[in-house]
């Protein structure tokens, strides 16, 4: 009989359209900042030029964990893990809302089955963005 289990508020994460449920999300944004300072950021009455910064090249990094039960998800996820690449994946916070979704580099992947003969798997990853990606969006 297949096991079934349920995270915290029902996240989870497709990975090349296979579902996986999560049971903890990590993320890290970085942008890279370009100075765009020009005569315009200069303040006559102080006598000041103050710096400004645009936004450059942005990246997401998200650390992954949770479970599949082989009963119901395709095994092709344990390769797409373990092998990792480049991969269209969306992030679930919950069962309704959308974290991130985009092109990911799927790296550093581990995939385990702690019972002999059992279906259920535990994995982590981590999911770099690879191209644009979206935050949000319900």
């Amino acid at each position: 009989m297949a096991e079934t289990r349920r995270t915290g508020k029902g996240a989870y994460l497709t990975l090349n359209g296979n579902r996986v449920e999560v049971t903890s999300l990590k993320s890290n944004v970085t942008t890279e900042w370009a100075k765009s300072t020009d005569s315009s950021d200069y303040d006559a009455t102080d006598d000041i030029l103050f710096s400004s910064q645009q936004p450059g090249e942005t990246h997401l990094e998200i650390d992954v964990e949770g479970n599949f039960d082989l009963a119901t998800t395709s095994a092709n996820v344990i390769s797409l893990i373990r092998k990792g690449g480049l991969v269209p994946a969306v992030i679930y916070s919950s069962s309704t809302t959308t974290f991130a979704t985009g092109n990911f580099n799927v790296e550093s992947g581990s995939v385990n089955l702690t019972v002999p003969g059992a279906t259920m798997y535990t994995f982590s990853c981590k999911l770099n963005s690879n191209g644009p990606y979206t935050l949000g969006g319900g």
